[in-house]
């Protein structure tokens, strides 16, 4: 069972009783936002119907925080697009 401690190891975490499509009514975040949860935990796009997982809520409240400041959504779906490199 070692591979559960691989860094991949995060697709078996549980989900949550709210789709993407509830959570962008329930938060006023677009559905496109959303779709970042996904991609920052290493998952494809979700559909509207999917079940967001319980560590996706946990990213939710930053998105959430950068939408409310202002910043393009270019910085907040693609970060290392916006970090120097050396």
């Amino acid at each position: 069972m070692r591979f559960l401690d691989e860094a991949g190891s995060n697709v078996f975490t549980a989900l949550s009783d709210v789709t993407f499509a509830e959570l962008s009514e329930r938060s006023g975040t677009s559905l496109g936002m959303l779709a970042v949860l996904r991609d920052v935990t290493g998952g494809k796009a979700p559909e509207p119907g999917e079940r967001v997982r319980e560590d996706e809520l946990d990213v939710l409240p930053l998105v959430a925080y950068q939408v409310e400041l202002g910043f393009r959504s270019e910085a907040i779906e693609r970060p290392r697009a916006c970090t120097a490199t050396a």
